[in-house]
């Protein structure tokens, strides 16, 4: 296995290395600006630190590690994000953050993604029939970006990064690739344009038809998915 020299070397060869990284890495910031912010932790103490207790140590110790980062995602995306930092000068890196990565907008055909991770699987088991209530608010806006414009930033930047030389000590170019204000989608938004669209555009093998509520009552949400686990094992 090449040591981390070895990849220094074969990737100096290279004009530009991508790391993708996610608007998401520092929660803990308003704005997000496009700098490398100081480390939540220290990602050589936390390496080891996972590789050496038990699992139930680390569920102890993990609420600490985070503070005010909401999960480990965004933790470990900002250890990376150090990780890569440290080869500054050594490698032409740049770092891009895109938002919550969502299905093609044209390219190769609205509508287009390779996997159901994320928003795109909750809405096609919305679409299906079998998400009947979602632990929400309504008013919730999240960031999506559409995976080909994602990727033409990504593009851009590298083309960028490989056309300008930098000094060793020069910060590493960082790129928010989000939609910030331009598009504002609160959930109920999101739902209400599903219904809307699932008359002409349904899913094959639709189990039930879609309507789904949104609760901020964990009480509330817990009965509605018994209730509908019942209805199921009833029809089964």
């Amino acid at each position: 296995m090449p040591n981390n020299e070895d990849l220094v070397k074969a990737e100096t060869k290279k004009n530009s290395f991508i790391h993708v990284s996610t608007s998401y890495s520092n929660t803990n910031r308003d704005p997000i600006e496009e700098i490398m912010y100081p480390p939540h932790a220290d990602w050589r103490e936390t390496l080891q630190v996972c590789e050496e207790l038990d699992d139930h140590t680390l569920e102890v110790l993990t609420p600490k590690y985070l503070g005010e980062l909401p999960n480990t995602y965004v933790f470990t995306k900002q250890l990376a994000d150090h990780v890569v930092n440290e080869y500054k000068g050594k490698l032409p890196i740049v770092i891009i953050r895109p938002s919550i990565v969502v299905s093609t907008h044209n390219d190769p055909f609205p509508g287009w993604i390779e996997n159901f991770n994320g928003p795109s699987g909750i809405f096609v088991a919305c679409g299906k029939g079998i998400l009947r209530v979602m632990y929400t608010s309504p008013d919730v806006v999240s960031d999506y970006i559409p995976v080909d414009v994602a990727i033409k930033a990504f593009i851009a930047a590298s083309w960028i990064r490989g056309t300008k030389r930098l000094e060793p000590t020069d910060d590493i170019p960082i790129y928010n690739s989000c939609a910030g204000d331009l598009i504002k989608l609160s959930m109920k938004d999101l739902l209400q344009t599903g219904k809307e669209e699932i008359d002409t555009m349904p899913i094959n093998n639709m189990l039930w038809t879609f309507d789904v509520s949104i609760t901020t009552s964990l009480f509330l949400f817990n009965i509605k998915v018994s209730y509908f686990i019942k209805i199921l094992k009833t029809c089964t």
